[in-house]
């Protein structure tokens, strides 16, 4: 080692993250950029169509009533672990798609419109402090869950008492 070093004069490098190092790759090696834009070039515009048939195809899959239950089924899953609840269903669970809603009796609609309708399929969980298990999960419409979904049995049926009374 040689005599002139000395402990303070060391600095310490910082930790890169891998973006930033995949960056510093991108801006320092042109081979590099050149092999990542073949890639992308590949990808995207081997055939100019296939990005429009990926387009197609996913729109079809949301216009089936299985297509549209399986995306709900997967937005629900990432609900879950985002929030810590407890999932143990599979999509499977969730068949026979009903064609109408259970608690209101309205036709289901499964078509994909960009946004939930009041007859939208949702799937539900009966008792929310279970999670969803089996047995413990149920497909109803939209109008029906955003019902149920601040309220307890005993406050649905105060309401429903009331407009009963009042109306007949």
């Amino acid at each position: 080692m040689p005599d002139d070093y000395n402990d303070d004069e060391l600095i310490e490098l910082p930790r890169l993250t891998k973006n930033e190092k995949d960056k510093l790759r991108w801006n320092s090696n042109k081979a590099y950029r050149d092999r990542q834009n073949l890639q992308r070039k590949n990808r995207y515009h081997a055939d100019p169509s296939q990005k429009e048939k990926k387009s197609i195809s996913r729109k079809k899959f949301l216009e089936t009533p299985e297509g549209r239950m399986q995306c709900n089924f997967w937005v629900r899953r990432h609900h879950a672990k985002k929030n810590n609840i407890d999932f143990f269903i599979d999509f499977e669970d969730l068949l026979p798609l009903p064609t109408y809603c259970p608690v209101l009796n309205i036709e289901l609609d499964y078509g994909f419109k960009g946004k939930m309708a009041f007859n939208s399929p949702s799937i539900d969980r009966v008792n929310p402090s279970k999670g969803y298990i089996k047995g413990n999960v149920i497909v109803i419409s939209q109008k029906a869950n955003a019902i149920k979904q601040n309220a307890n049995p005993t406050e649905i049926r105060a309401v429903a008492d009331f407009f009963e009374r009042y109306f007949l």
